[in-house]
């Protein structure tokens, strides 16, 4: 990203050193729960999708990337947070990583009113050649910890010190022109709220609303009328008739397919041999789309599973209610979902599902989460079973 080091690639590595350390200590692995072993499947079948893929180079690095994060990391993450606590360790982590991130672009970009004056949506800013949309990707997922952490804390100077750097990220989003980055926080600041409870957050909550208010009312008298129609408008038709037009073809090349490229796809990686001619990465920007298209009906099932495992939790009883009575229980999984959503959001509309790294993360955290609910709920039950068998006995 322009030549700004990625925090988050330490904390990978980070993550998986502190589990093989955890390993060779002999410290036993906990099983593979039914979302992983989703997980699992699909990087299963996008390896088998390198065999009939007519851009293997590109197919190579794609299963490879898939195999690193939805395979080896979630299980990784799975097995070296165990308890809420260290959840909670992990998303503070985020914090600390998104903090440093935004200072490193900071430095290597410069700051929000530097942007403004010369980036647009598609505009390179000179450097790495990438896109500006990476820039309100990471700050968007920052600014969700953030959010989370000024309507948990109970502290106010722990909230005023953290307001500063929401209303930073939140100019760095809007300079980034990123409208996706944008609606995803909108979307998952709604679920963080809600299942945190306004009533019980409401100073928190008044306080980011606050923060988003100033960038908001900063952007209306501050920026140039051309860089609001410029960079949000006519980018916005752009940007999405694009994709649309891209769905468009690829629905329309799958369904023209024989009934083995319908249920085993074209091959992965494929989409940019059929619509570029080239080896190389190219992707429709939306994950059910470009799974469906190069790996068929069973991937996309396998996907459509892997997206909806994480939260098949929630419909159990006990587990709703093990987070309504418990208030950090409730507030953790808010995040762990506001999180996740924001990925599943963001996968739909941008990226392959290569680089769209923070989904299986998101996932992870979610399905460790819920674990350790599970966990909760299975001792408070022994718990209560063992007081009334004391109870009959006296």
């Amino acid at each position: 990203m322009y030549g700004v080091p990625y925090i988050r690639t330490a904390g990978v590595v980070l993550v998986l050193a502190v589990f093989i350390v955890s390993a060779l200590a002999g410290r036993s692995l906990r099983k593979v729960p039914l979302a992983l072993q989703a997980y699992l499947l699909l990087v299963v079948v996008l390896v088998a999708g390198i065999l009939h893929s007519p851009a293997p180079a590109y197919a190579l690095w794609k299963a490879f990337m898939v195999a690193l994060y939805w395979g080896v990391f979630t299980i990784a993450l799975y097995n070296t947070c165990p308890s809420l606590q260290a959840i909670r360790s992990l998303l503070l982590g985020l914090l600390v990583g998104g903090l440093a991130e935004t200072a490193m672009i900071y430095l290597y970009v410069g700051s929000p009113t530097e942007i403004f004056a010369g980036a647009g949506r598609f505009y390179r800013l000179e450097l790495a050649g990438q896109n500006p949309h990476d820039i309100g990707r990471v700050t968007a997922v920052s600014a969700l910890v953030v959010t989370w952490l000024l309507m948990s804390r109970r502290r106010v100077i722990t909230k005023l010190a953290l307001a500063p750097s929401l209303l930073v990220m939140g100019a760095y989003m809007i300079a980034a022109r990123s409208k996706l980055a944008g609606a995803g926080f909108v979307v998952s600041l709604g679920i963080l709220v809600g299942v945190s409870g306004i009533r019980r957050k409401l100073l928190g909550v008044s306080l980011v609303l606050l923060c988003l208010l100033a960038v908001a009312s900063a952007v209306a008298l501050a920026l140039p009328e051309e860089f609001i129609v410029e960079g949000y408008l006519k980018t916005f038709e752009r940007s999405f008739l694009v994709r649309i037009d891209s769905w468009r073809q690829a629905m329309t090349t799958y369904a023209d397919g024989s009934w083995a490229d319908m249920v085993f796809g074209h091959g992965t990686g494929s989409f940019a041999h059929f619509f570029l001619g080239s080896d190389r990465q190219s992707y429709p920007h939306n994950l059910l789309v470009e799974i469906l298209f190069e790996n068929g009906l069973v991937g996309f099932v396998l996907l459509i599973s892997c997206l909806a495992l994480p939260v098949a939790p929630l419909l159990n009883r006990a587990t709703r209610k093990a987070i309504t009575a418990d208030a950090e229980v409730r507030s953790v999984i808010a995040i762990a979902l506001a999180f996740y959503s924001y990925a599943v959001i963001h996968s739909q509309f941008s990226g392959d599902i290569a680089v769209n790294t923070w989904l299986p993360v998101a996932g992870g955290v979610l399905v460790t989460v819920f674990s350790s609910i599970r966990m909760r709920v299975g001792e408070a039950a022994r718990s209560a079973e063992e007081r009334l068998h004391l109870s009959m006995s006296v």
